[in-house]
């Protein structure tokens, strides 16, 4: 064997355990891209507008019962018809 320092000898082990740890690295093989499907539409403007109806009722769910008091003794005579809008 050849008679070599110490310190060079430490040299050449750490050179050679970097040269083995790094010669048994894999490649990692780069990832494939991957193509992805879209659904598409085409947007466009609608000639009429459309209305939706459901039948059915529709009810309040807390109800306000309003009364007044007039001064006086006269009577108050309305004739109003069924949901007439008093102005």
């Amino acid at each position: 064997m050849v008679n070599l320092p110490k310190r060079a000898m430490g040299t050449w082990l750490i050179l050679l355990i970097f040269i083995v740890l790094f010669a048994c690295k894999e490649e990692v093989a780069p990832p494939i891209e991957r193509i992805r499907a879209i659904k598409a539409i085409t947007v466009t403007e609608r000639a009429a507008v459309i209305n939706r109806n459901f039948p059915g009722a529709v009810e309040a769910v807390d109800k306000s019962s309003l009364s007044f008091e007039i001064s006086g003794n006269g009577k108050l005579n309305l004739q109003l018809e069924p949901h007439q809008i008093l102005d």
